[in-house]
């Protein structure tokens, strides 16, 4: 598989097992309006920023 699509792929399952495990207790989520019928959680807040990685140093390899 090519080298961004590896990265991509590393993230979402990050981000996707972090999703995975806040479902044990929904009564625990906060949740925010962002605009008029459209909200944000607090799981979704978390899980975007467990999906990024680590911005490359001079030693990464691609």
């Amino acid at each position: 598989m090519q080298p961004m699509a590896n990265i991509a792929l590393r993230a979402a399952r990050r981000a996707g097992d972090f999703i995975a495990q806040s479902f044990d207790r929904p009564d625990e989520r906060i949740i925010e309006t962002k605009a008029l019928n459209d909200f944000v959680s607090d799981v979704d807040k978390d899980a975007e920023s467990s999906a990024r990685l680590k911005p490359p140093t001079a030693t990464t390899r691609f």
